[in-house]
């Protein structure tokens, strides 16, 4: 991943830049949000689609905790040749079992359905299963949005790392959270 073009140009995809008013100034992000039911924000959807968009051309983007794909389809919206795997099991915010069905719906609205490889498993199975893969492509960039409890923060950073690009991107939703917060605290701690 090309992280000193994302560095330098991320800014000037939004208006607003550093105030609590930051909003893209591409409005796809949102049309897309009024398509399908998300728990993400445009502003977010944009940083992930500029991060993709720096990705090397052998890299892939991986995302843990995909609901019904909104950061996914943010993601890989107009890059056409970017595969995607995708981490799921539902076990948070499904109750009536749907959103496995509603993803993969959502990834066919908008024309991803065959850049995504989506495992509906745990995210530790994942990354174990992907060792056997023989693939020299490698995770550019790569958002978690799985448990948010301290040991899954941990693991979900820890069992990427082999994974990723020598400059790969690594995003963590809800980074406000204590629990999250001491989690990769304590994986920068141990992978400075």
């Amino acid at each position: 991943m090309d992280y000193q073009k994302f560095i330098e140009t991320l800014p000037d995809l939004y208006y607003d830049w550093g105030q609590k008013s930051v909003r893209p100034k591409s409005n796809q992000f949102q049309q897309v949000l009024e398509q399908i039911k998300g728990m993400t924000t445009a502003n977010v959807m944009q940083l992930l689609n500029f991060a993709v968009e720096c990705m090397e051309p052998n890299e892939i983007y991986c995302e843990v905790g995909c609901f019904q794909g909104s950061t996914l389809i943010g993601s890989l919206l107009k890059h056409q040749d970017t595969m995607a795997y995708a981490v799921d099991n539902f076990s948070e915010f499904d109750p009536s079992g749907e959103n496995i069905e509603k993803l993969a719906v959502n990834l066919a609205k908008f024309g991803l359905d065959e850049q995504v490889s989506f495992c509906d498993q745990d995210f530790e199975e994942f990354f174990f299963s992907l060792r056997d893969f023989d693939t020299e492509d490698k995770i550019g960039v790569y958002l978690y949005d799985g448990a948010h409890d301290y040991r899954s923060q941990l693991l979900g950073l820890l069992l990427v790392k082999p994974f990723l690009a020598e400059q790969a991107l690594i995003i963590v939703d809800d980074s406000n959270w204590s629990a999250v917060q001491q989690a990769n605290w304590d994986f920068i701690a141990a992978h400075p």
